[in-house]
């Protein structure tokens, strides 16, 4: 098993950064579609009148999977070399952050993904960059080209464009799902600023193994505290363990490999355009695989939100000033996790 997980590893590893940024938003995008899927599937295979992937046993088991699986993946920076490095100080950040967006966020996102549609959820989503991009400047000092901000801006006037239009035909359309979705996404642009300014000493594969162990375990004792033990009572199912598996390996590590391994060495202007391309690319996959059928709301804010990508994406191009820039460092990588909302745990 090691040995088939380095070898998929070396593969993705020599596949160019851009390109990983890009797989890994389409396979993000596709999660929340992918979730509600697996719902619907365990709904029509019910035991005992019971949905066996319930969102409770879908996001235990499937942060489960992957959490053993990263660990595989990541197994060389657990050396005692590398852990004794770090300070206690440092422990109880990675701790608190890891709770924050491994448990915190992604529990708000099901919840959401519960409440309203997939593509609510995707939009709301959007208030991440423009928020991620203010705050690093003004905590940061990050300095960002004006292509970027009015991009960026567009994109968010598309999104404030749909629900605008949502609520005037419908005032029941914007509900406690969105509430969710707004928190959640607040929550990972915080735990984001603040993993990049404490966690700089801590390497990406502890941080990554720490932050979706610490997740599941935190949610588990969640659900036990609000409901009970019997909430479990599907987890050991063999249908549950068969998708989760497939969800776990996909979603949450090819996912996750795919984005830290491409923000490494792809500059942040181009993070930024494939980040701005989450809500499109999500858009789609709903209506592929889930028959969502946008309404105009969606086609005239969605347009606008491809006007912004375009914007961000060409602007620089035009003045032959593309930024240019790498982010080599684990603190680098951890603020850019503002970028992306809901990866998949």
């Amino acid at each position: 098993m090691l040995t088939t997980l380095n070898a998929k590893t070396s593969l993705i590893l020599s596949i160019p950064g851009p390109l990983l940024v890009w797989v890994s938003i389409f396979i993000f995008a596709a999660s929340n579609s992918i979730v509600v899927l697996l719902v619907d599937t365990g709904a029509a295979h019910q035991i005992e009148g019971r949905n066996p992937i319930s969102f409770c046993n879908l996001l235990f088991v499937g942060n489960l999977c992957a959490s053993v699986t990263l660990a595989v993946l990541f197994h060389k920076s657990w050396s005692f070399e590398v852990l004794r490095t770090l300070t206690t100080v440092d422990w109880i950040n990675l701790i608190n952050l890891s709770i924050l967006s491994g448990a915190f966020a992604p529990t708000l996102f099901f919840m959401a993904l519960e409440s309203t549609s997939v593509t609510n959820v995707l939009l709301m989503g959007r208030i991440e960059p423009p928020l991620f991009l203010l705050l690093s400047t003004i905590l940061f000092k990050v300095k960002v080209g004006r292509w970027e901000v009015v991009g960026t801006a567009i994109t968010v006037i598309g999104a404030v464009a749909i629900f605008w239009l949502q609520v005037r035909f419908d005032p029941m359309a914007f509900g406690k799902g969105e509430v969710y979705a707004a928190l959640a996404a607040i929550a990972l642009v915080v735990a984001a600023l603040l993993g990049g300014k404490f966690l700089k000493r801590v390497p990406l594969g502890v941080f990554i193994v720490i932050r979706t162990g610490i997740g599941t375990v935190f949610f588990f004792f969640v659900v036990l505290y609000l409901f009970d033990a019997e909430h479990f009572q599907d987890v050991f199912s063999p249908f549950l363990w068969q998708w989760m598996l497939v969800y776990g390996a996909v979603i949450v590590v090819a996912g996750q490999v795919s984005w830290f391994k491409g923000i490494a060495t792809t500059s942040p202007a181009q993070i930024s355009l494939a980040n701005s391309f989450t809500p499109v690319a999500g858009v789609l996959v709903a209506i592929a695989l889930l028959g969502e059928t946008p309404n105009t709301a969606v086609v005239i804010g969605g347009g606008i939100i491809v006007i912004g990508i375009a914007v961000a994406q060409l602007g620089p191009v035009l003045e032959r000033r593309a930024t240019v820039g790498q982010i080599r460092s684990t603190g680098g990588t951890l603020e850019l996790e503002g970028g992306v909302n809901f990866k998949g745990v």
